[in-house]
């Protein structure tokens, strides 16, 4: 998890992509949240989330703050990595209006994850 761990909108966003996955059908979750399991690390990097279903899928939340600092650097090519590596899916979960912010990034990082606004 990023540095902003006790961030209200990082954590805001990371209870609410938990309780989506869930109702999307995605067990065996795992969070950066009080009350499940915590993420395994992969290729040293914690994801904020994950969870299965017939695939692992790995997600990174970044707050409009995380977009512009060094978190997605340090991550996003990591985690990416792994997804890739593994046949897992990654997915960067930005708020609402911040996917295209969140694609350039991605782009720039020479990844090309999932991007899911919240």
């Amino acid at each position: 998890m990023s540095s902003n761990s006790t961030d209200p909108d990082r954590q805001a966003m990371v209870t609410a992509l938990a309780e989506g996955a869930y109702r999307e059908g995605l067990r065996a979750l795992q969070a950066e949240l009080d009350g499940y399991p915590r993420p395994d690390s992969l290729h040293d990097v914690q994801p904020d989330v994950t969870g299965r279903d017939n695939l692992l899928h790995i997600f990174a939340v970044a707050t409009s703050d995380d977009l512009e600092g060094e978190d997605p650097n340090r991550r996003w090519p990591a985690l990416a990595a792994y997804a890739a590596e593994t046949g897992a899916k990654f997915y960067v979960v930005v708020p609402r209006g911040k996917e295209q912010a969140a694609r350039h990034r991605a782009r720039e990082l020479g990844i090309n994850p999932f991007i899911l606004e919240i």
